[in-house]
């Protein structure tokens, strides 16, 4: 199941990179490789803040696992949202197509734009992270209480042991008297 959701996050993200490279492949590589890197870098470090904003800290062993997959699910889709208008303008003014002000303002848009989605995405993380903390939280549950009960299983073997031992001690006593 885990490898299969793996698959899904691979591939959104190969989707994401795919569709921002049809649109910017004219751009010399050196420019193409900084938008994508660029805008894939904000998108991440936004949406860890974001992160960081929605509470519920997992902290078990496989937090950072979940942090870094939570992530990186949201990022190509984010990326998908908004980099393609911005790709097109940015495109047209490296082509000279558009002017600095045209740009910049674009630039504002996209980010006013990736703002209100971020600030949305904090409820569907939190939901996310209280499900992940709380299915967590069942589990260790549920081992501490197999542990429990193979301690009262232990203690019980213990105790039929010590019972087992002084009844045969009692015969050993009973034979001796007798």
């Amino acid at each position: 199941m885990v490898f299969v959701f793996l698959l899904g996050v691979l591939a959104i993200n190969i989707i994401a990179v795919t569709i921002i490279y049809q649109i910017i492949k004219k751009l010399e590589k050196k420019d193409i490789l900084v938008f994508i890197a660029a805008g894939v870098a904000l998108l991440y470090i936004g949406l860890t803040i974001i992160y960081w904003i929605s509470g519920t800290e997992l902290d078990s062993q496989y937090g950072e696992l979940w942090k870094n997959l939570l992530l990186f699910s949201f990022v190509p889709v984010n990326a998908i949202i908004l980099m393609p208008y911005l790709a097109v303008k940015y495109r047209n003014f490296k082509t000279k197509k558009t002017n600095k002000r045209d740009f910049y303002k674009s630039v504002i848009i996209v980010s006013a734009i990736g703002i209100i989605l971020l600030i949305i995405e904090i409820f569907p993380l939190k939901g996310i992270k209280d499900n992940i903390k709380k299915t967590y939280d069942e589990l260790k549950e549920n081992t501490n209480n197999s542990v429990n009960v193979n301690e009262i299983t232990e203690n019980t073997n213990t105790i039929k042991t010590y019972q087992d031992f002084l009844n045969s001690n009692s015969k050993t006593t009973n034979t001796i008297v007798e």
